[in-house]
């Protein structure tokens, strides 16, 4: 019996195996956090690149906000600057024989004016004339940017308009005419 109670005691576990593997687990670990400490710090060098490029990007687009607020001001303030004008002829709702020319600024109406047939001339020599004058005048030197809404236009009433336009274009400097046809 002693035997078998010493065979039961004297069992010798070899640990060399199992510590190799438990080393080898060991430098496993240790050499993937040190790949993803160089991965982190690889991303982190990537992010503050990013950082930096996107910084750059705000700060150009602040300049470019600034620039075009600048131009949103001109532009906004333009009417202290140029006189734009549209003069719209067409033909009366009222009456399909008579025409009306009207001189907009904006969406305000400086003057309107009723062409009868027969008495277009007269029209154009006591009323259309002088109004536009008295308004290159009023201006002086701002200019005054006239453009000719020629949709609904009568050929001779645009024909008039031209010659009566072209010779007051000689005559004042600060009269600029936005159409084609009236050179």
């Amino acid at each position: 019996m002693k035997n078998r109670l010493s065979s039961k005691f004297d069992v010798v576990i070899d640990l060399t195996s199992m510590l190799d593997v438990i080393f080898i687990i060991l430098i496993v670990i240790m050499c993937r956090q040190q790949l993803n400490k160089n991965h982190v710090q690889s991303d982190l060098e990537q992010a503050q690149i990013q950082q930096a490029e996107l910084e750059q990007q705000i700060q150009e687009l602040e300049q470019n906000q600034t620039a075009l607020q600048t131009h949103i001001d001109a532009i906004e303030n333009i009417d202290k600057e140029v006189a734009f004008v549209t003069l719209s002829v067409g033909y009366d709702a009222d009456n399909r024989k008579s025409r009306t020319i009207q001189l907009l600024r904006g969406k305000e109406e400086i003057c309107i004016f009723k062409l009868m047939p027969g008495k277009e001339n007269e029209v154009y020599e006591k009323d259309f004339i002088p109004a536009i004058k008295s308004y290159l005048e009023k201006y002086g030197k701002m200019p005054v940017l006239l453009t000719l809404d020629d949709t609904n236009i009568l050929y001779r009433d645009q024909e008039r308009m031209t010659e009566i336009l072209n010779d007051m274009k000689k005559t004042y400097s600060n009269l600029y005419i936005n159409n084609q046809e009236i050179q």
